[in-house]
């Protein structure tokens, strides 16, 4: 088989062609300075001709998708992407699809009757992203838990009350078949409210492209909620659509609980993620969404608190619909 070496995405999009794969999978080649083979990163360094390639599938987790004819490409060849229309007002399109939305929104906790258009969203780039991130993240816990695995908060201020946060966090993700495994980064579903041009680069290129657009109360990355009201304070109106939303899966490996006010000494404002974490939790008063500071009383699930987990890498978050309330 031939291939161009242009990028690796285009080495990924050929194998993906040429053998009709459309389950996940990763690539190696054979490096001949170690004899053996190894994750192929980028296409700089090799040689020109004779590479021996090696394709690794894997089973489609649940936030995976297998995209037939009835998916559209968009995108440019760069950020190609696929887009499925699952329902718009009362038409129902791809009723497998609307099934895995229903069952999310009930994770969530908010009804699929409310929402008015939803559109499933596959980017083979990001998902293969997401899936090399959990994998290296779980060997860096195995191999050095006191490097990414700390749990140093315990000895902070407040640790009674950050262990209610993360307890919050922790609930959630055990609801989940796919962390049972201890070992595994947990994963969970999660909201964000955006604008019409922003979640279709999202589609795209991932949360990096709008991970600095957010207060940054809590750390400089990307935001997300569990909790649909919340999350509509921060979403745009896009015509007779409704706001528009992005439901994600999310990656939040080891997590630092915040109590700290954004705007009191010791701050995690703007900062970079904790050492030894990989994300931010909080639970913070919904009524208002300019003044979300961490709750300090009220009970952490009472139906005046909602919850905000940054992350910090873009690989930690996928987009898996967008969908319109109106």
């Amino acid at each position: 088989m031939k291939l161009l070496l242009t990028s690796l995405e285009d080495i990924i999009a050929s194998l993906r062609e040429k053998l009709s794969i459309t389950s996940p999978f990763t690539v190696q080649y054979y490096d001949e300075d170690v004899k053996m083979y190894v994750l192929l990163e980028d296409v700089e360094d090799l040689p020109k001709e004779g590479i021996k390639f090696k394709v690794i599938t894997r089973a489609l987790s649940w936030w995976g998708w297998a995209p037939d004819a009835t998916w559209i490409s968009k995108g440019f060849s760069a950020t190609t992407y696929h887009s499925l229309l699952v329902k718009e007002g009362s038409h129902i399109f791809n009723s497998l699809a609307l099934d895995k939305f229903k069952a999310a929104a009930g994770w969530l906790c908010f009804g699929s009757d409310q929402v008015h258009k939803i559109f499933a969203i596959s980017n083979h780039t990001l998902l293969t992203n997401f899936e090399n991130y959990r994998n290296t993240l779980q060997a860096k816990h195995r191999a050095n838990p006191e490097k990414f695995k700390k749990s140093d908060w315990k000895g902070l201020n407040e640790n009674k009350r950050r262990e209610l946060f993360l307890d919050r966090l922790l609930s959630s993700a055990g609801r989940f078949e796919w962390n049972s495994d201890p070992a595994k980064p947990r994963c969970v579903p999660m909201l964000q409210g955006t604008s019409e041009t922003a979640v279709w680069q999202i589609c795209q290129q991932g949360f990096a492209i709008v991970g600095e657009t957010d207060q940054l109360f809590y750390g400089r990355g990307m935001y997300f909620t569990s909790k649909l009201s919340y999350a509509a304070n921060y979403a745009k109106e896009s015509g007779a659509d409704g706001k528009v939303f992005v439901l994600s899966m999310v990656t939040a490996g080891n997590t630092f609980p915040v109590t700290e006010h954004p705007h009191q000494p010791g701050s995690l404002k703007g900062q970079a993620c904790h050492t030894g974490y990989q994300s931010h939790f909080t639970t913070v008063d919904s009524a208002n969404s300019t003044k979300a500071y961490p709750t300090k009383s009220a009970p952490i699930n009472a139906a005046s608190t909602a919850d905000e987990l940054v992350v910090f890498d873009h690989a930690q978050a996928i987009p898996l619909f967008v969908f319109y309330v109106k």
